[in-house]
């Protein structure tokens, strides 16, 4: 195939911009053939991650899935970028984390807490993420995570799409094959987390009005 140009793209520390500008670097050349250079300048924000790293082997599952659409394929990048920055970590403790961002990002589940309060409880890594994802939901919202156990805090985000609740980590073990009940952290492999995170979001695009290919 005959390359009309190629374009260079020097990248700092832009993870949280990269994915929108490929977008419109896409839509702009969409009647060219377009070489993109992307070149990392040292970047410690997970933006090498994201040019050199992982894309790879996500793009691999992807054409394994048949999803050839370019558009698509930056789309489910972005979705990983954004809940990951495409290293499928698990959610990290809010230990060190402000009040204020405490409640930015769990909105009502501390609706009715002091300040001291969540100071007190986001100490407690385990039982922080046990109020948050199993005390203080209602049965039907537990999604799984059983009353009484630590649920909460092993099945917390994990993987590219940081997948969460002990439903979910059974329902997607199930549709890939592996038991992610049992070994939670396998979702931090990229390979296996790639394999998921596909599954999940092909499963959302499929029950919506959009095609994915």
């Amino acid at each position: 195939m005959k390359i009309d140009f190629s374009v260079v793209v020097p990248v700092y520390n832009e993870l949280n911009l990269i994915n929108k500008f490929t977008k419109n670097l896409l839509t702009t050349f969409k009647n060219y053939n377009v070489k993109y250079i992307f070149v990392d300048d040292g970047s410690w924000d997970g933006s090498k991650e994201w040019l050199t790293e992982n894309i790879p082997i996500i793009e691999h599952y992807m054409d394994t899935h048949g999803i050839t659409n370019t558009y698509t394929r930056i789309a489910m990048l972005a979705v990983f970028a954004k809940e990951s920055r495409l290293n499928p970590r698990p959610e990290r403790c809010y230990t060190n984390t402000p009040v204020g961002r405490v409640r930015d990002v769990y909105g009502d589940k501390f609706a009715n807490f002091s300040d001291s309060k969540i100071e007190e409880l986001k100490k407690d890594c385990t039982a922080f993420f046990n109020y948050v994802y199993e005390k203080s939901r209602s049965s039907r919202k537990k999604h799984g995570n059983r009353p009484g156990t630590n649920d909460g805090y092993v099945y917390r985000g994990r993987g590219l799409n940081q997948l969460t609740f002990r439903g979910s980590y059974l329902k997607m073990g199930n549709e890939t094959g592996y038991d992610l009940v049992s070994n939670p952290k396998q979702l931090e492999n990229i390979h296996i987390a790639s394999k998921v995170a596909l599954k999940f979001l092909i499963n959302r695009l499929k029950s919506g009005p959009i095609a994915y290919r």
